[in-house]
């Protein structure tokens, strides 16, 4: 038998639930190489993801001159779709979340607002994309992982740069991408 300390009843039973929403989290957790389970560069489509309770199907993507699968995950509030890469298909070369229960290290997650991405970073970046009327924002110190916001035409400098300063505050993350 284990031995536990002894601790009062409450102190036990809050323990007990701070592990159980840990445990949770962790399949959860956005990284800049992915998700658990389906990391990037790792053989597409991946084997053992840990979302995989989840209904998914397979699919092929196509853009411009390019083809590539993908296999979206659909969750009871949103989705994950995991992108293979151009040539063969054969790694996942793209993480899309559309999911909020799935959020960063530092919390940001579908819904969270420009307020929220400035907070937790300091070294901002955009790129509009015009044929999409989106603009893809990351942080210098995470550049693999871009939040996705609604903005058209956006604030462009003369220099091509996207001014931050001058959105809305309260612009929601539509999606996260890690690619």
């Amino acid at each position: 038998m284990m031995f536990l300390p002894k601790m009062p009843k409450v102190g036990l039973a809050v323990m007990l639930q701070l592990l159980i929403f840990l445990a949770g989290c962790s399949g959860t957790l956005i990284r800049s190489g992915g998700l658990r389970g389906a990391r990037l560069g790792q053989s597409f489509p991946p084997k053992q993801v840990k979302f995989a309770y989840l209904s998914s199907r397979d699919s092929l993507q196509t853009e411009d001159r390019f083809t590539w699968p993908t296999r979206i995950y659909t969750t009871d509030s949103g989705r994950i779709k995991l992108e293979g890469d151009f040539e063969g298909g054969n790694t996942l070369n793209r993480v899309i979340v559309e999911d909020a229960r799935f959020q960063t290290r530092k919390g940001i997650h579908v819904g969270s607002t420009l307020a929220d991405l400035k907070k937790q970073y300091a070294d901002l970046r955009a790129v509009p994309l015009p044929n999409y009327r989106l603009l893809e924002i990351y942080a210098l110190s995470e550049p693999r992982v871009l939040y996705m916001v609604k903005v058209f035409p956006p604030p462009v400098y003369p220099d091509g740069t996207v001014n931050l300063e001058v959105l809305e505050d309260s612009l929601p993350v539509l999606y996260v991408v890690v690619q």
